[in-house]
């Protein structure tokens, strides 16, 4: 299995997880609730970060990188 295969579950679980936070956030809910799901999403992104280095030790993955390769600036 590629490692893309085994990263793109990874992150598109943490941003559903972001998405809600930010509707939780429009939405005005309460700040426990707002402080529970940020916990969440920082487990989520060190347990990414983790499975992307491990990945990238792996020597017979594939990884595509998902950083851009020049940021584009704003107006």
């Amino acid at each position: 299995m590629s490692g893309d295969r085994r990263l793109a579950p990874l992150v598109a679980h943490l941003r559903a997880h972001v998405a809600e936070l930010r509707r939780l956030e429009r939405e005005g809910a309460a700040p426990a609730e707002l402080d529970a799901r940020r916990a969440v999403v920082a487990r989520l992104q060190h347990h990414l970060a983790e499975a992307v280095r491990a990945a990238v030790a792996t020597p017979d993955v594939d990884v595509v990188p998902l950083v851009l390769q020049e940021e584009v600036p704003r107006a």
